[in-house]
C-alpha cells in the first residue's frame, strides 16, 4: 500500500460533498417498536478480532457500524447485531480467499449463518412481541457484498423461520431490508446471481472511484430496483476503511448518517476514528508499491474520473405482475433456483422452487404477515460511475479527468450508451 495522490483543499470538499450525497440518499423508514436486525459482513482477510491479518493498521468501516450498532443495541430489546468475518478469517474454508468453488461456498456459508442468527434474535422477540414488525439491514465490504446479496435472497426465499418448532412465523416476500450501506462491492471468484433480493429497498452502494486493479473490478447494480449507487473518492480500502481517518473516516462518517436517517439507532462514530482535518488526506494504491513496482496488474493509470471496469453479478432479470389472484415474483436465486412467489389478497402466499437439477419445492401458508415496516422501492439516480441514465455525471464529480487514455475513455463511453459532459476536459497522458 503506498499513497498516489494527496488532495487539495478542492478535493477533500469533493470527497466530503459525496459524503453527504450518501448520507442523503437513505430514505426514512418507520420502525416504531419493531425488531432491527443489522447484518454486517466483512471483507477478504477482514476480521475486526484479527486486524493483523488484512496487513492494513485498522478494522473497516463495516466493523465500525457493527460496534456502533451493537453499543446502540445495549439496554434495548428491539436491536440485534451480528458480524460477519471475510473469507480468508479464522474458521473460513481453505483457499477461500482465491480458488473459485471455495470462494463462492464461504460467501453462501456466511450468508447462511447471518440467515439464522437473524430466525433466532427474530423468533426470540416475537415470542413477547406476537404480532410485532420485524426488519433487516445490512452493510458490507468487498466480496463481503456478494453475502449481503446472498442473505437478502434467503430472508426475500424462506420468510422468518422458528429455528426451534420449524414454524413460519412470517411468510417469504414479506421480511424487508429496509436499509443498506455496501462499501466498494467486488466479487471476484464468486459464481451465481448476486442480485439483491425484491424485498431490497433504501440500499446506497458506495463505489471506489480510483481502483484500477484487474482482479478489484466493481460489482455493477446500476439500475437494480431499490438500490441507489454513488461515487467515492479513493481506492478500494480508502473507501471501505483500514488506512487511516482521511477518506475512510468520511466514508465511515457518511455511513454513519445514512444509517441514522433512515431511522437506524446507531451510536455516533468513535473519537478514534472520526476525521482527522489537521492530517494530510490522501489516496492510496496497492497497484504499485512507493517505488513504482507493478503489484498488481491494473485496467487503467490513476487520475481521477478515469472510468473504473466492472463485472456483471445480476445474472438474471426480477419478474412482477399482478392480478386478481394476487402478486406473483419471479427471481433466480444465487444457486440458479427459479422461484415463484404468489401474495394473495387474503394475506396468504403459495411458493414453487425448481431447483437447477429439476427437482421442485412447493410451499404455502393462509397465515397473514404481521405488518411490515413500509419499504417501497425507490430507484437511485446515479449508476455506478456517477452519471444518470442521460449520461450526466453526479454533481460531485465536475472535475477534469487526470491520467486518462482519451481513445479508452472514448470507447468506454460508447459502448455503455454514456456521453462525455461538456464541462469535462481530457488530457491523454499515455
Amino acid at each position: 500500500m503506498s499513497v498516489i495522490e494527496t488532495l487539495k483543499s478542492d478535493g477533500v470538499e469533493r470527497a466530503r460533498q459525496q459524503g453527504e450525497a450518501i448520507a442523503s440518499s437513505a430514505k426514512q423508514i418507520s420502525h416504531s417498536d419493531g425488531f432491527v436486525y443489522l447484518a454486517a459482513f466483512d471483507g477478504t482477510n477482514n476480521d475486526k478480532n484479527d486486524v493483523k491479518l488484512s496487513g492494513n493498521p485498522q478494522d473497516t468501516n463495516v466493523a465500525q457500524l457493527f460496534d456502533q450498532v451493537d453499543k446502540a443495541s445495549k439496554g434495548t430489546e428491539n436491536l440485534r447485531a451480528g458480524y460477519y468475518p471475510g473469507p480468508g478469517s479464522d474458521g473460513s474454508r481453505t483457499a477461500s480467499t482465491w480458488f473459485g468453488p471455495e470462494v463462492t461456498a464461504q460467501v453462501v456459508d456466511t450468508a447462511r449463518h447471518a440467515y439464522e442468527q437473524f430466525c433466532s434474535k427474530a423468533s426470540e422477540w416475537l415470542e413477547t412481541h406476537p404480532g410485532g414488525s420485524v426488519t433487516a439491514m445490512m452493510t458490507s465490504f468487498s466480496r463481503g457484498g456478494a453475502s449481503a446479496a446472498i442473505f437478502s435472497q434467503l430472508l426475500w426465499e424462506h420468510g422468518l423461520v422458528d429455528p426451534n418448532s420449524g414454524k413460519t412465523l412470517i411468510p417469504p416476500g414479506e421480511i424487508g431490508v429496509t436499509a443498506g450501506v455496501i462499501y466498494d462491492p467486488v466479487d471476484t471468484g464468486v459464481s451465481g446471481n448476486l442480485a439483491f433480493a425484491p424485498n431490497v429497498r433504501n440500499i446506497t452502494v458506495v463505489r471506489s472511484l480510483d481502483e484500477r486493479r484487474s482482479e478489484f473490478r466493481g460489482a455493477d447494480y446500476t439500475g437494480q430496483p431499490g438500490v441507489t449507487v454513488l461515487p467515492f473518492s479513493g481506492n478500494h480500502c480508502d473507501v471501505g476503511g483500514g488506512y487511516d481517518n482521511g477518506l475512510g473516516a468520511l466514508s465511515l462518517e457518511a455511513g454513519t448518517a445514512f444509517f441514522r436517517n433512515s431511522g437506524l439507532s446507531i451510536a455516533d462514530v468513535a473519537e478514534s476514528r472520526k476525521f482527522n482535518p489537521t492530517q494530510p488526506v490522501v489516496i492510496h494504491t496497492e497497484g504499485v508499491d512507493d517505488y513504482g513496482h507493478t503489484q498488481w496488474t491494473e485496467d487503467a493509470k490513476f487520475g481521477f474520473g478515469v472510468p473504473r471496469l466492472n463485472e456483471r453479478v445480476v445474472t438474471a432479470a426480477m419478474l412482477r405482475e399482478k392480478s386478481a389472484d394476487g402478486e406473483t415474483t419471479h427471481f433466480t436465486d444465487f444457486n440458479g433456483t427459479q422461484v415463484t412467489l404468489i401474495a394473495r389478497p387474503d394475506g396468504g402466499y403459495a411458493e414453487h422452487m425448481t431447483t437447477r437439477d429439476g427437482h421442485t419445492i412447493d410451499a404455502s401458508g393462509d397465515n397473514r404477515a404481521p405488518q411490515q415496516p413500509d419499504s417501497s422501492p425507490t430507484v437511485g439516480g446515479f449508476d455506478i460511475y456517477g452519471m444518470d441514465r442521460k449520461g450526466n455525471i453526479h454533481p460531485s464529480l465536475i472535475d477534469g479527468v487526470k491520467g486518462a487514455n482519451e481513445a479508452y475513455v472514448k470507447q468506454w463511453c460508447d459502448e455503455r450508451g454514456y456521453r462525455e459532459p461538456q464541462a469535462r476536459s481530457l488530457k491523454n497522458t499515455g
